[in-house]
């Protein structure tokens, strides 16, 4: 019951977040956004991706050495990126780079074929749904 209750908030959290991120975005000149959008997207997927490992996760088994498995906690200035893009094209072309940048990445960071599990999906959907919302308010 805990499980699924969390499920259907992230879930819901995605879907209302990306949902109204579309609605905002219907005035939206795309000819003129479109182009910044693409490059402060992809600039924000370079910067989360070059982030670098804080600490150690002595406690992971998966590794052949469970000693030397990196954590999943990184430090990245993607952060920044989202926001210049917020603050230079307004609140809902800023909250579509981050909402984009966040969900691919969180998407497509893992091994070819990781992608599959469902709650990959459903952290990335969540990541960029509260990106967009952050990004509207």
């Amino acid at each position: 019951m805990k499980h699924s209750l969390a499920r259907w908030y992230s879930l819901g959290v995605g879907g209302v977040g990306i949902g109204l991120l579309i609605l905002a975005s219907l005035g939206i000149d795309w000819d003129t956004h479109g182009l910044p959008l693409l490059l402060f997207t992809a600039l924000s997927l370079i910067i989360k991706r070059l982030g670098f490992h804080v600490f150690e996760d002595i406690g992971r088994t998966t590794a052949p050495d469970p000693r030397r498995q990196l954590a999943d906690t990184t430090h990245w200035l993607g952060g920044m990126i989202d926001l210049a893009a917020l603050l230079v094209y307004g609140s809902v072309v800023g909250a579509w780079v981050a909402a984009l940048s966040s969900f691919l990445y969180l998407l497509f960071r893992r091994p070819w074929g990781a992608w599959r599990a469902p709650q990959r999906r459903e952290t990335a959907l969540f990541n960029a749904g509260l990106k967009a919302l952050m990004g509207l308010i």
